[in-house]
């Protein structure tokens, strides 16, 4: 699962990133063009860790019924 994690992360970085060029080569070339990718390629950037935290939340759902144990908490310090 943490492959899968650095893989899905690591493609919305790169999906950012281009986002950005684009906006700055849109900025820089006052070319509509530009600012349309930058758009289309931040909402698929978006679309991608929409993607990732559903597979995370869908993960814990299943593995709750499967019978395992949650996340184990962490145990605060107390004030007393």
């Amino acid at each position: 699962m943490a492959i899968f994690s650095w893989i899905m992360l690591g493609l919305t970085a790169l999906l950012l990133l281009g986002s950005g060029i684009a906006w700055g080569l849109f900025l820089a070339m006052d070319d509509s063009d530009w600012r349309k990718l930058g758009v289309k390629v931040f909402r698929i950037a978006m679309v991608v860790v929409l993607f990732y935290v559903n597979a995370m939340i869908y993960l814990h759902i299943m593995r709750v019924f499967r019978g395992e144990p949650p996340v184990v908490a962490v145990e605060l310090p107390t004030s007393d």
